[in-house]
């Protein structure tokens, strides 16, 4: 009983992401307490309350880009449009256009860059980042940055990850998608 309903997860979890979730399905194979352990971390990577879901999906496409996981940025972008995050703020983030965005955004894109590559500039952007939005959205967008950079890297250790590549489709609006 236990295995189907955790089958069932999966299914709704590849059903939500749009790609395989075979990685989930090792887990459970070879390890069922690592994989009911994994299940609980999951809530964070969606978590967020004071900071704006623009803000929250730029930190995580960056996270997700720089890590070199394509399904995983795919699958950020799935989330940030279903969040109702603005398609051109999608592609700005995507195609690294910071400048095009709002100073906001702009500087959300550039701390999460600094803080997944540890640039020297990170701890000045920490404070920037704080000074401007506060300790609980700095707090939100750390969370994001880290939980984005989890699936990769188990994806990664496992054998499933697949080079960063976002296709033009998973950039093109979802109602484009479906006329085409």
């Amino acid at each position: 009983m236990f295995d189907s309903l955790m089958e069932r997860m999966i299914k709704k979890a590849e059903r939500d992401l749009g790609e395989s979730a075979d990685w989930m399905r090792d887990i459970r194979r070879s390890s069922p307490a690592g994989f009911r352990k994994f299940l609980m971390f999951m809530p964070l990577s969606g978590h967020g309350q004071a900071a704006t879901p623009d803000l929250l999906h730029a930190a995580r496409m960056v996270a997700a880009q720089i890590e070199d996981c394509g399904p995983c940025l795919n699958t950020t972008i799935r989330y940030a449009r279903k969040a109702d995050v603005d398609e051109g703020v999608i592609t700005d983030v995507v195609q690294q256009k910071w400048d095009a965005l709002s100073p906001d955004i702009d500087l959300v894109c550039r701390y999460a860059r600094a803080v997944v590559l540890n640039s020297p500039d990170a701890l000045d952007l920490v404070d920037t980042v704080r000074h401007r939005f506060g300790d609980r959205v700095l707090t939100e967008l750390a969370l994001a940055i880290a939980a984005v950079r989890v699936f990769p890297t188990v994806k990664r250790a496992l054998g499933h990850a697949q080079s960063c590549a976002v296709t033009p489709l998973a950039l093109q609006p979802e109602d484009d998608r479906h006329a085409a």
